[in-house]
């Protein structure tokens, strides 16, 4: 019960690959202060990906204590919850202390191990991919063996571990359990046969909560390094993607929910959980309210940050740049290349690590190129890629019987007028923007607000939290939908030819031809 007058504030916390954003709500889902940090992402050989958990820690405290110290008042901030990447893995030691680096979902050491267990993978668990917990397990099991053997937990996201040092509680929610591939889609509950092809045991895996679960309220000391109030509750929270399917409001069928951060993904609310024959889909739970159907790339404002920097006059997206201001320029040059960029084509597969539209070996590709191109051909096709791959899996989606009827677009990417304006040509559906960009940290309050009771269910609290900028709808040229659609169909066309070129390649260079720094600090578009 909130009394009149009365001041209540909600903290989301969104612990990302490459930055941890925190963002301060009121129970209105105004944004009243926000914070964000880019974090270091190591890989100490090509296809690793690795963060340090004593820095993820540390991060998170200074975001999280920035964004309170910009709030109106301390005390009225009720409780923060969180959001996190899924198929991650972090094992810990019998006194809670890190074995290894957290192995981000981006890591392709395991991609090509699997287990030869006669087992449906994806039948059981809805995850495509071979990017996520249980196959990094396998690698550690195989070649890390004594590192297995002392584990005592095993944490799947950032999130396990951040909870566990603010709370004490070891708890996942069921969201990223199910991402981990160690998660029985129908059981609702960890599998049995799954942790042992793992090589653990239910013991060392969290106890799992629903995303709107108090898992416990700050202590005095937690409260004090936190710039909070003690006895701030803690929510469970959920996975990045869910998060921000609820923080865009596409928990009904037919919006869809996308994404363009680091990567890209694109999601449908459905009330049941759908399995994909063709495995292009991964099937998220977001309990008790649904599932939600998600395709993704690695690779998107990541790949549009390379580019800018090292070919385009060292120019980066910056972080904290107002809604629109990045963009402006960009968007006006962009605007004046024409559609399908004279016959250019990019193909944005840096990375193959939970790409679920990539089939094969594949890298990235500038297709079509000639003398009266410019740099800003290059970004346009860039934008271009991204709704390509939107449409794959927007075309996958419909060929399951899921209605797709409007797109709610967030993250850094959605801050650009002109990329809103070309998904919405490519998919043949308006392109609608949010008030609040951060959709994951949205999310993760909403989640809050709920545990805490202000707001009954998901849709009554989204109704009222969630807020559309009208002025910002894009609407589709039917005409260029239809030109579109025959890029798409070169496009796919220039991946599968390629096929066996890809294979060439990785026979006669192997890893060589990564060519990936030692350090890697990408800090990419906003999530």
């Amino acid at each position: 019960m909130v009394r009149t007058g009365e001041k209540i504030y909600l903290m989301g916390v969104d612990t990302g690959t490459t930055n941890i954003k925190a963002a301060l709500f009121d129970l209105q889902g105004n944004l009243v202060s926000q914070s964000n940090q880019p974090i270091p992402n190591y890989s100490p050989q090509p296809g690793y990906s690795e963060m340090d958990p004593e820095e993820i820690w540390t991060s998170t405290l200074a975001v999280i204590q920035r964004c309170a110290s910009l709030a109106p008042s301390v005390r009225d901030i009720r409780a923060i919850a969180f959001s996190s990447t899924k198929g991650c893995l972090l094992l810990l030691d019998e006194e809670d202390r890190p074995l290894t680096p957290l192995i981000t979902w981006r890591d392709e050491r395991a991609t090509e191990l699997f287990a030869e267990s006669g087992l449906d993978l994806y039948a059981r668990t809805g995850v495509p991919a071979s990017g996520d917990t249980l196959p990094k397990l396998m690698w550690v099991g195989k070649y890390q063996p004594e590192t297995l053997r002392k584990a005592q937990k095993v944490m799947v996201s950032q999130k396990d571990y951040l909870l566990h040092r603010l709370v004490g509680e070891f708890v996942v929610d069921k969201s990223l359990a199910q991402t981990s591939m160690l998660f029985s889609l129908e059981k609702r509950d960890w599998d049995e046969e799954l942790l042992l092809l793992g090589g653990i045991r239910r013991g060392q895996l969290a106890t799992l909560r629903d995303d709107t679960d108090i898992v416990g309220r700050l202590s005095l000391s937690s409260a004090s390094a936190l710039g909070l109030s003690s006895g701030t509750a803690v929510v469970v929270g959920g996975d990045d993607g869910c998060m921000s399917q609820v923080g865009l409001g596409a928990i009904y069928p037919g919006r869809i929910g996308a994404n363009i951060g680091t990567g890209a993904a694109i999601r449908a609310f459905t009330p049941k959980y759908v399995l994909d024959p063709t495995k292009t889909l991964d099937c998220k739970c977001l309990l008790p309210y649904g599932f939600v159907q998600t395709g993704i790339t690695a690779d998107a404002g990541r790949v549009l940050n390379w580019w800018k920097e090292n070919f385009h006059g060292g120019e980066r997206i910056k972080e904290a740049a107002p809604a629109s201001g990045d963009y402006k320029q960009i968007d006006e040059r962009v605007g004046q290349v024409p559609p399908g960029c004279q016959g250019l084509l990019f193909l944005p597969y840096f990375t193959q690590a939970s790409s679920t539209v990539l089939k094969g070996q594949a890298s990235g590709v500038i297709f079509g190129l000639n003398y009266y191109h410019s740099s800003f051909h290059i970004i346009r096709a860039i934008m271009e890629a991204v709704g390509l791959i939107y449409k794959n899996i927007v075309d996958r989606m419909c060929s399951l019987g899921l209605p797709v009827e409007e797109i709610v677009l967030g993250g850094g990417g959605s801050r650009s007028q002109i990329w809103r304006q070309i998904i919405a040509h490519i998919l043949g559906r308006p392109v609608l923007k949010t008030e609040v960009e951060e959709a994951s940290a949205l999310g993760a309050a909403i989640m809050a607000a709920i545990g805490l009771g202000y707001y009954e269910d998901l849709k009554g609290a989204a109704s009222i939290m969630v807020k559309e900028r009208q002025e910002d709808r894009c609407y589709p040229d039917p005409s260029l939908f239809h030109f579109y659609c025959q890029i798409q169909e070169l496009l796919n066309h220039v991946h599968v030819s390629l096929n066996s070129a890809f294979a060439k390649q990785k026979e006669i260079w192997g890893d060589q031809a990564k060519r990936m720094p030692s350090s890697n600090n990408w800090t990419g578009l906003p999530e």
